[in-house]
């Protein structure tokens, strides 16, 4: 049996920062911990003896963290990392539902009008036709949600999402490092301290991280949610800016 989620590689970077980091390493341990007694009561001790055995023996025989973490508080290592905030979320695209985009780089609706109420449409157009708006910038309507996984009693993996949000989604162009022979886990260890000081300046945001979904590119976007949005948003969004452009050139001279 091959271990059941692919594993991320070169983490040691990564791993050290968030081990260094005290504030990190509590909100990594009240994740689980919150994941570890919500799991357990809605799911975890009915599952069948054998099935709760077989997860936790084939995850041992497999070295598979996730598989155990998946088993006993029904999120993987980097599903927890995500839920607390260390690491972005993974942007997969805009053909998938990670998140859904439903705007196109013009900012016409691809979407079901019945899907986007008017008062959300006009909120949308009045920031994508503000100063946010540039070249370096582009802004989407987008429908997040959070992905999770459980086992079924056959032994098999199933997916749902939950926490939907609505939202403006700024998507910002980086340098390539797929070219540079980075894995995601280092580039998550490059651009760490930089993704924690944008949760600090706007802490609804939800941040994305995407190094395959471009061509030629790597794509950061700041997810800011349409049913919170506030004027000083915009204003902080220029923080935001002065720190992508920072880390543009950073990956740049490597």
């Amino acid at each position: 049996m091959t271990t059941i989620f692919p594993r991320e590689e070169n983490t040691t970077k990564l791993f050290a920062q968030i081990l260094a980091n005290p504030t990190a390493c509590r909100r990594f341990k009240d994740v689980f911990l919150d994941n570890l007694e919500s799991y357990q009561e809605t799911r975890g001790f009915e599952k069948e003896d054998s099935l709760f055995a077989k997860i936790i023996l084939s995850a041992y025989q497999q070295s598979d963290v996730s598989a155990l973490l998946l088993g006993i508080c029904g999120r993987t290592l980097f599903e927890l990392l995500r839920q607390a905030f260390l690491i972005p979320k993974k942007l997969t695209g805009k053909t998938s539902h990670s998140p859904l985009f439903l705007t196109d780089q013009q900012g016409t609706l691809t979407a079901s009008n019945e899907e986007v109420s008017n008062r959300e449409f006009e909120k949308f157009q009045e920031i994508f036709h503000s100063e946010l708006s540039n070249s370096e910038t582009a802004i989407y309507l987008v429908d997040d949600e959070d992905i999770v996984h459980s086992y079924e009693s056959d032994f098999t993996i199933s997916t749902k999402t939950i926490n939907k949000k609505r939202g403006i989604l700024v998507l910002y162009s980086l340098p390539s490092t797929l070219k540079l022979g980075m894995t995601e886990a280092q580039v998550y260890a490059d651009i760490w301290e930089t993704f924690l000081k944008i949760q600090e300046i706007i802490p609804s945001s939800r941040i994305f991280y995407g190094q395959e979904t471009a061509d030629n590119a790597d794509e950061l976007c700041v997810f800011l949610p349409i049913h919170h949005f506030e004027k000083k948003m915009l204003q902080n969004i220029d923080q935001v800016n002065h720190l992508i452009s920072t880390i543009r050139a950073q990956l740049l001279n490597k």
